[in-house]
């Protein structure tokens, strides 16, 4: 049986996609088997053992804060500093500056560089942006754990235009490789 993209809805994609979302839920779980390797934190963080409550910012995969731990690095060009509060809420901090999503700037936050992306996260930019422009590095939550840790993923995009963004180390050195 053949399917053409054409034939697929995209409420099927967007089925999937919610899926995908709601059966991830514990951050260290290795797989939902039902959703193939789309449920497998592996797909997304590679094979290697994701770091939990480590200080230093990982520059692109996947890294695990408990409650009561922060995480701090550069992206694209920026200090950033990921923190997990008592009550397992997350904090993101660039420049020293807490960032607040508003919906009366370009970037829906109050920082110009800054702007919400992904489904619960933010896009890190080198300079002013607004929302239909491409950054270099992104910061998404992953999964939440019930002990209140929070699972996160970096994903960094090649330039020079930033659209081809990828999870890991490994996709970075062969798409690195392949398009340059």
């Amino acid at each position: 049986m053949n399917i053409r993209y054409e034939d697929i809805d995209l409420s099927v994609i967007l089925a999937l996609t919610g899926l995908l979302l709601v059966a991830q839920t514990r951050a260290q779980e290795p797989s939902e088997p039902h959703l193939g390797v789309y449920g497998r934190t592996t797909t997304y963080c590679g094979g290697e053992a994701i770091p939990r409550n480590e200080p230093v910012l990982p520059q692109i995969g996947c890294f695990s804060l408990s409650a009561g731990h922060r995480a701090t690095g550069t992206l694209a060009t920026h200090s950033v500093e990921v923190s997990v509060d008592d009550a397992g809420a997350e904090i993101f901090k660039v420049d020293g500056q807490r960032i607040t999503e508003t919906h009366d700037t370009a970037t829906w936050t109050n920082l110009p560089y800054v702007k919400v992306g992904g489904v619960a996260g933010y896009s890190i930019c080198e300079r002013p942006t607004d929302r239909n422009s491409a950054c270099p590095s992104s910061i998404t939550i992953f999964s939440r754990d019930p002990d209140k840790a929070i699972l996160f993923v970096i994903s960094e995009c090649l330039p020079p235009k930033y659209r081809l963004c990828v999870t890991t180390q490994a996709n970075w050195d062969y798409e690195k490789a392949r398009l340059h």
